[in-house]
């Protein structure tokens, strides 16, 4: 029997028609069905609402899943990304959800192995991760020990607040006690495990379960610069997502929200936040002087560092070509 309480998966589209075929086939091969499915698209340019119209008309869905546990939106603009995470918040009414995106892809077991942890106190539950290119072959993984993260300072020391949130399932209250994502910071997923976390617990899934794929239309920007060294794409990354006033700003005010919170404890967090923030915005300013400008003649004006800042310019240029003409 179908609980409808229990789980909405949601499907976020965007041009995401060349990979519909691949995700519906993994939500239809789940080996329990006892989920509700939304598909929510922002306003594809493509052929997408097209191609899934035919597909959930073809007998396999119809056979694998039921019309009661599905639901279609379109968008009639582009909202963006975290706008389209609240449209998507406010018309979810499971106590749980799991957002994926439409070039993602999940083990046939996936729901069979997350389901069982649905429960109080875990807000977060987040299973271990491959990374796959547009060919689905495995390049590379996420590998986390399983762990219960019982508090923010917790996950916060042990550095596990970057652990990524793709794949996970959230439980919904926690994330609308709190209001709207922020639209002025351009990472979603410190702001919905900041929000699971204030109420409940983080489980991390050892099982590799989840498919992120990695392609130059991907919304995360690490995978554009792989032909950089990884020490410099990670402290650009997390200098493009990381701005200290406004993410100090959004975490304060959750904490007001939640209430009984003493003040050195409030403090304690917001320094510990403050910290990382600080430290990785700090290496990202170091790095950045070995960064391209806003062009290969105004890059440095050490010789050597004008030399190695146009050797990783051409690289990461030239990667970007190489990457469109082969995905």
């Amino acid at each position: 029997m179908i609980n409808k309480e229990k789980l909405t998966i949601v499907v976020i589209l965007y041009n995401h028609s060349r990979y519909l075929k691949k995700i519906t086939h993994d939500l239809s091969k789940q080996t329990i069905n006892n989920f509700n499915i939304i598909f929510s698209d922002d306003n594809s340019k493509d052929d997408t609402l097209e191609k899934l119209e035919n597909i959930l008309k073809s007998d396999f869905w119809k056979n694998k899943i039921l019309a009661e546990q599905l639901s279609v939106h379109n968008s009639n603009s582009n909202r963006g990304i975290i706008d389209h995470f609240n449209y998507i918040l406010s018309i979810v009414k499971t106590e749980y959800v799991f957002m994926i995106s439409g070039d993602d892809r999940i083990h046939p077991k996936f729901c069979e192995i997350m389901y069982p942890n649905l429960k109080k106190p875990y807000t977060c539950i987040t299973p271990n991760q491959f990374r796959i290119n547009n060919q689905d072959k495995i390049i590379g993984k996420s590998s986390f020990k399983q762990i219960n993260c019982f508090s923010l300072e917790k996950i916060i020391k042990e550095d596990n607040f970057g652990i990524p949130s793709a794949g996970s399932i959230y439980a919904l209250e926690p994330l609308k006690k709190y209001g709207a994502l922020n639209c002025k910071l351009s990472n979603e997923d410190d702001q919905f495990l900041f929000r699971s976390i204030l109420n409940g617990k983080r489980l991390i899934i050892d099982d590799y379960i989840f498919y992120y794929r990695v392609h130059f239309n991907s919304a995360s920007s690490w995978h554009r610069n792989a032909f950089l060294p990884k020490k410099i794409i990670f402290y650009k990354h997390q200098q493009e997502h990381l701005n200290r006033e406004f993410h100090l700003k959004e975490f304060k005010s959750l904490l007001e929200i939640k209430g009984n919170i003493n003040l050195n404890k409030k403090n304690k967090i917001l320094d510990l936040i403050d910290e990382r923030i600080w430290f990785h915005q700090k290496k990202g300013l170091e790095i950045d002087k070995l960064l391209p400008k806003k062009g290969f003649y105004k890059i440095f004006k050490e010789y050597s560092l004008r030399l190695r800042a146009l050797k990783l310019s051409l690289r990461f240029y030239f990667g970007c070509l190489i990457r469109r003409l082969f995905n």
